[in-house]
């Protein structure tokens, strides 16, 4: 191997970890199986879906979560802007895999009766932007769900430390801080522990 092959090669690996999603696209393919199965079915409740209801699972990667209320009278669709996990969306029957970014969504306001955030906000860039977002295409009487690592427990630390150790960018909103997110008077707030070392926030959109 010449000197310019091995500077081509090493340039190329560098370029890939320069990208804050490259852990992302190494670990698609056995996402699911390393990530702790979440409570699917207290989601589903905090939700509570219509009958055909449309759910947007933002940021939702593989569909790991969403692929629990997969059936014939939901309409899912798994939004990401990693392209190698929404890959593995394809084979969740039920779910319908877009690539678009949080901060910019193409949907028209009022679109979704319901939004799912799970273990993804403290990856935004601006959160606040992406929250916007979600906002404007939540339906009036819509739901929006976020669940987050708490940041005020030692492991999530660890796990804060370790994330920016590889390059992601990881910014974990305490509980208060994400309550500011919803100052407005058109939205009700729910907040209770998840498992592990989460806790959710429930947002309704008064109509």
């Amino acid at each position: 191997m010449t000197k310019g092959q091995r500077i081509r090669i090493f340039s190329a690996i560098g370029d890939v970890f320069k990208k804050k999603d490259w852990l992302f696209h190494f670990l698609a393919p056995f996402y699911d199986h390393l990530i702790r199965r979440p409570q699917s079915d207290r989601i589903k409740d905090l939700l509570n879906l219509p009958p055909n209801g449309f759910l947007l699972d933002l940021a939702g990667g593989t569909g790991r979560v969403s692929f629990h209320f997969a059936g014939p009278n939901t309409n899912i669709l798994v939004c990401d802007i990693n392209r190698s996990m929404l890959k593995q969306v394809k084979h969740k029957k039920g779910l319908l895999p877009l690539q678009a970014d949080s901060a910019q969504l193409p949907f028209p306001s009022d679109t979704f009766d319901g939004i799912l955030l799970v273990d993804a906000l403290h990856h935004f860039l601006k959160p606040q932007n992406a929250v916007s977002e979600m906002l404007r295409v939540l339906k009036p009487g819509g739901r929006l769900l976020i669940e987050e690592q708490d940041i005020n427990r030692v492991f999530i630390k660890i796990v804060r430390i370790s994330e920016k150790m590889v390059g992601l960018h990881s910014h974990f909103l305490t509980a208060k801080e994400m309550s500011a997110l919803f100052h407005s008077s058109q939205y009700k707030l729910h907040f209770e522990r998840g498992n592990c070392f989460t806790f959710r926030i429930l947002v309704c959109k008064l109509s």
